[in-house]
């Protein structure tokens, strides 16, 4: 209720940012001729740089002279309140009860199965209408705004399947309703892209399904034929269907016949849900709320009021579901708390340390077989037995010939096996090795691998390097599947201290606090005693500054472990150097600071300026721009070799190496996967709302498997890593665009 009560905020955004959007794309354009030019011409590059800040201060100062102060004291209630509501309500589950969001903390999923499905899907049409030369401006949607589309289908499902009923209906629609006046969440301007491009109902539903079939919640629990895990709410918003699964992990999943989607996306594609909140002049009554076509609303001024009206009376519309008792933002007797409340007097963490068992295998890996392999390695939680065996031969004759006896003995058993081969590399192949990883790991994956799945890493020397490969790939599918590791020495190696590659860049230590206790070795065979591996996860020192007057810090915890979050609220050049120093202070002279910032960004100049302001502090580093979007979220284009040769270097040298993530949520997830698989510290510079209050929210980071530029799953390549620090300037929010507003509602919404 605190966010629907900023619809003013959230309109007079929109409408700065269209006022001032030919200063952004002029700016934009200036930063793409700079980065054309590359080093030459030094006198040119300066005059294009001076010119580009200039016009950016005056982007800002039109924040400052055209918005009255009535006007900007709402949009800065705007964002505040879509920040701060979003945050808090994510550590309500994170910070304690739901680190690895399998339990409570699904809820975050809601509507994200249909809104991935549509996300990747008009991807891949984006691509198809850029190499025709057909603009698609309209028709662009962020993820945000695909799962605000989404929340209202599955209110429509919801509905259908009779969970929903009128105001209970009326009041989950609304969320996303309210916040459609300018069509954000409109569904014909993609329906005219799809006719553009000969792109029927029919094969728009069925891409979208395709992509559903391969959605991460799968691995979770077994679908029928023609059906998919989704959620679903009843009674009112914020009340899920419970499913009748006695396990925590399924505990807010429903089995949802695909037939159920495809109509609600037959209907979008009709644009039967392009609608809009609207209340009757005159009045602020839940009785007279209405969801019209948006066609027949005509968007007026924001001082008209009409959103203001809407947004009281779907307010009074949630009070009377909710009932009383009910603590809303503006609850004049709020029930008394202890001085401090669990989230800040409760420090200590609640990470388990990890554990790996090592079982005796009489002959070591000579000796295996499926069924010894599959009945003592531990289950993943919430599993009665492994969906599939997924069998990795390291390079060496003795190694590929035991991994077949592996998979001819699990299929006498009629267990699906599949078998892969690591290959043979030289010690400084850093991009061979890369390779390697996102190779296997995809293969996994379009060969059905799940959750529930088991990977077994055949060895060939038992090594550490080896068991470094075991553990980066066990990681990455669906953020983690069990492991089992058959080595042929008689030599315990400890899988719980830091492990690196051949090439020593890539590593993986379950004890470092990152990575939150995740150790994807869930067990080793070989031909020693039984015996345990235990260690206990590492003091977390995050960086956390004092706050300036200009700052505000956000208290956020992930599994009891603090994440500093800091916006900057004076002017961008003085937040940047702030930044800056920061790192310099905490770091010292060993900092290698890698900065990666996506084209937008790059063009604006935000990567840079972070550079240069490090360089001031005498701490030069690689900067790495990188392809936006969502088609681009794979391991190819993040994996460049001159970035990975970068932090070889800077690590061979006992450079103390940052990555350092300037943009949006997909430069976020993305450079938080380079982090982790190299063991690097990982800061996050947001530039986006998404970012900001969602990407950076969740210890999840991931790539997408994407295959010829279309998404075949999203975020389905990943790991868990905490960022040592976000720091926000929240003068950058002044050059986003109206579709990242609207994505952040979406995203909002859904929370």
């Amino acid at each position: 209720t605190k966010i629907i009560h900023n619809t003013a905020g959230f309109e007079q955004l929109i409408l700065f940012l269209r006022r001032t959007k030919e200063l952004k794309d002029e700016a934009v354009g200036i930063g793409r001729e700079l980065r054309a030019q590359g080093l030459e011409a030094e006198d040119q590059r300066a005059m294009l740089q001076s010119k580009r800040r200039e016009l950016l201060d005056r982007l800002r100062g039109a924040f400052r002279a055209d918005l009255s102060g009535d006007g900007r004291e709402e949009v800065v209630r705007f964002l505040t309140a879509i920040n701060e509501e979003v945050i808090k309500a994510k550590a309500m589950f994170l910070a304690y009860s739901d680190p690895f969001e399998k339990y409570r903390a699904l809820l975050f999923e809601y509507a994200h199965t249909l809104g991935h499905g549509v996300e990747a899907f008009m991807n891949g049409l984006y691509q198809r209408a850029e190499t025709l030369g057909i603009d698609y401006s309209e028709a662009f949607r962020l993820h945000g705004q695909c799962v605000g589309m989404a929340v209202t289908w599955a209110g429509e499902m919801s509905f259908e399947m009779g969970h929903l009923e009128k105001d209970g209906y009326l009041a989950h629609q609304s969320l996303v309703y309210l916040f459609n006046r300018f069509g954000g969440f409109d569904f014909m301007p993609l329906r005219r892209l799809c006719d553009e491009l000969d792109i029927s109902c029919e094969e728009f539903c069925e891409g979208v399904l395709q992509v559903v079939r391969r959605d991460n919640k799968r691995g979770y629990c077994k679908c029928a034929p023609g059906s998919s895990v989704d959620q679903l709410v009843r009674e009112r918003p914020g009340c899920l269907v419970r499913s009748s699964d006695a396990s925590a992990e399924l505990r807010y999943l429903v089995e949802v016949s695909e037939e159920s989607q495809r109509r609600v996306l037959e209907r979008a594609f009709n644009g039967d849900y392009d609608r809009v909140l609207v209340c009757k002049p005159g009045t602020s009554s839940a009785g007279d709320l209405a969801l019209l076509p948006r066609a027949e609303v005509k968007v007026a001024p924001v001082q008209h009021g009409e959103s203001d009206r809407a947004a009281t009376a779907l307010d009074a519309l949630l009070r009377r579901l909710y009932g009383p008792g009910t603590v809303f933002h503006d609850t004049a007797e709020q029930p008394a708390v202890p001085a401090l409340s669990l989230f800040h007097a409760r420090p200590e963490s609640v990470l388990l340390a990890p554990s790996v068992p090592y079982v005796n295998l009489p002959r070591g890996a000579r000796g295996a077989d499926a069924a010894t392999l599959l009945a003592k390695t531990p289950l993943p939680k919430g599993a009665s037995e492994f969906s599939s065996l997924h069998v990795v031969a390291a390079n060496g004759e003795r190694a590929q010939a035991d991994a077949q006896g592996v998979v001819r003995s699990a299929r006498a058993l009629s267990k699906r096996a599949f078998l892969y081969s690591w290959p043979a590399l030289r010690p400084d192949d850093v991009a061979g090795e890369y390779e390697a990883f996102f190779r296997i790991a995809s293969d996994m994956i379009l060969n059905g691998a799940d959750r529930a799945s088991l990977l077994l890493f055949v060895a060939a020397e038992g090594s550490r390097a080896e068991l470094a490969v075991a553990a980066i790939l066990g990681m990455l599918p669906f953020r983690g599947v069990q492991v089992a590791f058959v080595s042929p020495i008689a030599e315990r190696v400890d899988p719980l201290v830091r492990l690196r590659t051949v090439s020593g860049l890539f590593e993986y230590d379950a004890s470092q606090p990152e990575r939150m206790g995740r150790c994807p070795v869930a067990a080793i065979f070989g031909p020693l005693p039984d015996h345990t591996f235990h260690r206990p996860i590492a003091a977390w020192r995050p960086l956390k500054p004092q706050p300036l007057p200009e700052e505000k810090p956000a208290p956020f915890k992930i599994g009891g472990l603090d994440l500093p979050m800091v916006t900057y609220e004076g002017q961008y050049i003085a937040g940047v150097s702030r930044f800056a120093a920061l790192l310099r202070s905490d770091y010292g002279e060993a900092l290698f600071p890698v900065v990666a910032v996506g084209e937008t960004g790059d063009a604006l100049g935000y990567g840079t300026d972070v550079l240069a302001a490090l360089e001031a502090e005498g701490c030069p580093g690689h900067y790495f721009a990188h392809a936006s979007g969502e088609s681009f979220k794979r391991p190819d284009a993040y994996g460049k070799p001159e970035l990975l040769q970068a932090i070889a270097s800077a690590k061979r040298a006992g450079q103390h190496v940052v990555v350092v993530a300037v943009g949006g949520g997909v430069n976020g997830n993305a450079m938080g996967m380079i982090a982790a698989l190299t063991g690097s510290d990982f800061i996050e510079v947001p530039t986006t709302l998404m970012h900001y209050n969602d990407a950076t929210t969740s210890a999840k980071k991931a790539f997408s498997l994407v295959v010829n530029g279309q998404i075949l799953s999203k975020n389905i390549l990943g790991t868990f890593y905490l960022p040592q620090l976000v720091f926000c300037i929240s003068e950058v929010f002044l050059t986003l665009s109206t579709c990242s507003i609207h994505a952040a509602v979406g995203e909002a919404a859904k929370t």
